[in-house]
């Protein structure tokens, strides 16, 4: 009616308002009775080094008009239900409202996924409700509860063409009560409960059953403009500075200016697509450029190059690393330097964007300061360190540090180092995910963790090793790296409790009420240290939020095929809620680097330019492999990959090929060595019977002149002896 009367706008002069302003900007002021901007009652922000940045709220005036809304229906035992992109702080909202409530009130959150069932919907709801006088179910401690749905229209629709738990919540909300599960007929009467529901639209269905949807009171939540996302991070940003000098603080303003038109850039020139269904910007990367601008220290960031160089580092780590082309990625460079150039005043443009663009924590010595990494050198030097300390403690690997993969664990690396961190590593077979996990985690000082599949392996053994998991970092405080991959994803419904840990890390579903009495029991010292008042709730929310800081899950997956994106599809806190780091091919320094280390104990002589001849003869085999299947895509619509796993294959056939090789012309040589050997042999053999036959002829000839100087004799001594015996014969 108010609308009908005044129309869209509204012209209120005597009150001081503008000319034009839109009625849905201004408050009733019951106490005056008159109308006040929204504007005008939005609580000024101020800012506590001592809250982690994820917890940081700055509220706007249309934050504010939500929240005294929702207030209101909330008095009224009116559902809500928020409507909104991701990143437009609808559950945000919710947690403000849940964190204010009184003693009186309790509260908690179920998060729905394209796996959620009707059964453990009921189940999980349940377990905050304790039976009452008969029939009737009321929450525990006879308090008020909110429930707090997120995700509302995830759930998969069945073959019917219904989404069951919605259907519950419509069973629920209607008529105030559950059927029995075990028993047939009875009824569970449920009292003293609201709800409160967020999805998004974009995400999962792209509508819920109306019958559900007349329940709720509907608000839409927008991206908030560029001039309110200027005022937030602008008070952020005057926070984090304020300890600086006055050249760095006077940098505020340009800062926030030039973060907020880069992402207007990759809105509006990298959008998401069937197969670059990740390119999705909101203000949760806002959020992290910020974040990581707030790990500055006064001590080492004294001079406006400094930070602005770091404010490169932290928005090419926030948009750049999840670019998958090489085409956007220069494009994302051009349009990166158009911005400093536009917004950075006073600051060495050449200089900020200067590459290696390096930054970690570890190369400060002992204490863990987040500073810039000069060159490749000094990086190579200080991993290369801790490489050898990790293969004298576990399974050594045979890494080599070439630059692409020394900055992906500084990345890394970055990632682990904050809170609620956690990671998915994009990229073919063999580029050395897990690899630079490993290494990363033990820099971070963090445990390795990584499921032992084995035939019978289930969502209860998974549930088992997650209980494990939240009792070691939330219980015992020990930090650990969860290293996942896509291959031991064996049944989809591991990405239910994946999904459930990156978005909230509330599982109740895993404790037994007593694992649950050991944990709140284990960290109500800790509550009450912190000034708390330890109460279960208390307990196991301080709980939770001990086990988001001290574990990591990082999930490294491989591009090839539709999993990735059915799965983060489906469970869309594998990508909103994780920071992805896409692992591109190897270049071919990187190429020439392994294959240069992996043909290094080979033998070739004394022309020791052969070894690298030959890396480099490999690397261009390798990249001309991948032209080729571009080429074979492009022409063909069929798909074959080059990996650097097939490199390594490549590498691995080249050395055993060539020691067969090498081997069989071994054994003809040997054989030809016998041979020749047996020739020689025989010619001196055949020498020495010649000797001997020349020796054996001279006696030979010796006894046959003896032999006929005897004859001789002999013939003269017969004819004589005849002689005599003719003359014997006359006598006779």
């Amino acid at each position: 009616m108010l609308r009908s009367l005044v129309g869209s706008e509204m012209c209120i002069r005597d009150r001081g308002a503008p000319i034009k302003t839109s009625i849905y900007d201004y408050m009733i002021d019951g106490t005056n009775n008159c109308f006040k901007l929204w504007k005008d009652v939005v609580p000024k922000y101020v800012h506590s080094a001592e809250v982690p940045f994820y917890n940081i709220v700055v509220q706007t005036a249309e934050m504010t008009a939500l929240m005294a809304v929702m207030n209101m229906m909330a008095d009224q035992q009116k559902h809500v239900q928020f409507v909104g992109l991701a990143g437009t702080a609808k559950s945000t909202l919710v947690r403000e409202k849940l964190r204010a409530l009184d003693e009186d009130w309790s509260s908690c959150t179920l998060y729905m996924n394209s796996k959620t069932n009707e059964f453990d919907l009921q189940l999980s709801m349940e377990g905050f409700l304790e039976k009452r006088a008969g029939k009737t179910y009321t929450p525990i401690g006879n308090k008020k509860h909110i429930f707090f749905i997120d995700d509302m229209n995830m759930p998969s629709f069945d073959k019917w063409g219904t989404q069951c738990p919605l259907e519950l919540m419509i069973q629920l909300l209607g008529a105030q009560f559950f059927y029995d599960r075990n028993k047939i007929g009875v009824v569970k009467e449920v009292r003293n409960c609201q709800y409160i529901g967020a999805m998004n639209p974009t995400a999962g269905s792209f509508t819920v059953s109306t019958r559900l949807q007349r329940m709720f009171m509907c608000f839409a939540c927008n991206l908030p403009s560029d001039d309110s996302i200027e005022a937030i991070y602008q008070n952020i940003l005057n926070g984090v500075l304020g300890s600086f000098n006055q050249d760095v603080q006077g940098m505020a303003p340009s800062l926030v200016q030039a973060t907020i038109a880069l992402h207007n850039v990759m809105l509006k020139f990298f959008l998401p697509n069937a197969i670059k269904f990740h390119y999705t910007w909101n203000l949760r990367e806002l959020a992290n450029i910020f974040q990581g601008i707030a790990e500055a220290s006064p001590i080492y960031y004294v001079t406006p190059n400094a930070v602005a160089r770091l404010w490169v580092h932290e928005a090419t780590r926030v948009y750049g690393d999840r670019l998958m082309t090489d085409s956007d990625i220069e494009l994302f460079g051009d349009k990166r330097k158009d911005v400093c150039q536009k917004f950075l005043e006073n600051v060495e443009v050449e200089e900020v964007l200067k590459e290696p663009l390096l930054f970690a924590s570890f190369c400060a010595g002992e204490d863990p300061v987040y500073l810039p990494v000069p060159d490749y050198d000094k990086l190579n030097t200080v991993l290369s360190e801790k490489l050898n300390e990790y293969n004298e403690s576990n399974a050594a690997m045979s890494l080599v540090l070439f630059e692409m993969f020394m900055t992906h664990v500084c990345r890394l690396t970055r990632i682990l180092d904050k809170g609620r961190g956690n990671a998915m590593l994009v990229g073919v077979g063999g580029s050395g995910k897990q690899s630079l996990t490993k290494l990363a985690a033990f820099i971070g000082k963090f445990s390795t963790f990584s499921l032992q599949l084995t035939g019978s392996y289930n969502v209860a053994n998974l549930k088992e090793d997650m209980l494990s998991l939240y009792i070691k970092t939330g219980c015992k405080g020990e930090d650990y790296v969860w290293l996942l991959t896509d291959a031991q994803i064996v049944d989809d419904s591991f990405l239910v409790y994946i999904n459930d840990f990156l978005s909230s890390g509330n599982l109740p579903e895993l404790f037994t009420p007593e694992d649950k009495s050991d944990a709140l029991n284990a960290v109500r010292s800790e509550v009450k240290a912190e000034g708390l008042v330890d109460t279960n709730d208390v307990c196991w929310e301080y709980f939770i939020e001990k086990v988001r800081k001290k574990l990591h899950v990082v999930f490294c997956m491989s591009p090839v095929g539709d999993k990735m994106r059915l799965w983060c599809r489906k469970f869309p806190a594998l990508i909103n809620c994780s920071v992805i780091d896409w692992v591109h091919s190897w270049p071919e320094e990187a190429l020439v680097s392994v294959a240069n280390r992996f043909i290094s104990d080979i033998d070739f002589g004394e022309d020791k330019s052969r070894t690298e001849k030959i890396s480099h003869h490999m690397a261009f085999v390798h990249l001309q492999s991948i032209d080729m299947c571009s080429q074979y895509v492009n022409e063909e619509r069929r798909y074959n990959y080059a990996t650097p796993k097939s490199f390594l294959e490549f590498i691995d056939l080249y050395k055993n090929l060539l020691a067969r090789k090498r081997g069989d012309v071994e054994a003809e040589f040997k054989s030809l060595e016998v041979g020749l050997k047996k020739l020689i042999q025989t010619e001196e053999d055949v020498g020495q019977l010649q000797v001997r036959l020349v020796e054996e002829s001279q006696f030979v000839e010796e006894k046959t002149v003896a032999t006929e100087a005897m004859l001789e004799r002999i013939g003269r001594e017969t004819v004589i002896v005849n002689e005599q015996k003719a003359v014997a014969d006359v006598e006779n």
